[in-house]
């Protein structure tokens, strides 16, 4: 986040949002494929390096998405809605890393390799969502609407 923390403020929140899935889906591909490219496990085998290489993706990622995540509610929200808007930010962020303690099941059906390739279907779908609900439009939109009622707010 230190390095790419000004990202979403140069590019846009949308298209910083969509590299950080890109680089996350990236890391999780790379990392869920690891054991099936190199089956051989130890320190420094193939299969580890291939997967540090994935979480080295997956951490520039998130390093990302989370300022972007942080800029879109500055963006989006006006002094009067921006309370809720980071308490949701932070509902979701916690929710996030607390429901895969419920994925305890897809580990022993799937094993580990699977659990990892289900996150990758996730990221997918993460993705997919951000590139469909939050479209040029949307974003242009969202920020004007939030400008004008700031303007509105502070006038009052």
């Amino acid at each position: 986040m230190f390095f790419f923390g000004s990202v979403a403020d140069k590019k846009g929140v949308r298209t910083t949002l969509i590299w950080a899935f890109l680089l996350l889906l990236a890391g999780r591909i790379v990392w869920s494929s690891a054991p099936l490219v190199f089956p051989q496990t130890g320190l420094w085998s193939g299969m580890h390096l291939m997967t540090m290489a994935g979480i080295l993706l997956v951490v520039i990622g998130y390093g990302l998405y989370q300022p972007a995540a942080y800029a879109g509610v500055r963006q989006f929200t006006n002094p009067k809605t921006a309370p809720m808007g980071y308490a949701m930010l932070y509902a979701l962020m916690n929710l996030g890393g607390w429901l895969p303690t419920f994925f305890t099941f897809v580990r022993e059906r799937v094993g580990i390799t699977g659990a990892f390739w289900v996150y990758t279907g996730l990221t997918v779908l993460g993705l997919l969502s951000t590139w469909l609900i939050l479209t040029p439009r949307v974003e242009r939109e969202a920020i004007a609407r939030a400008e004008r009622e700031r303007k509105e707010q502070e006038a009052a």
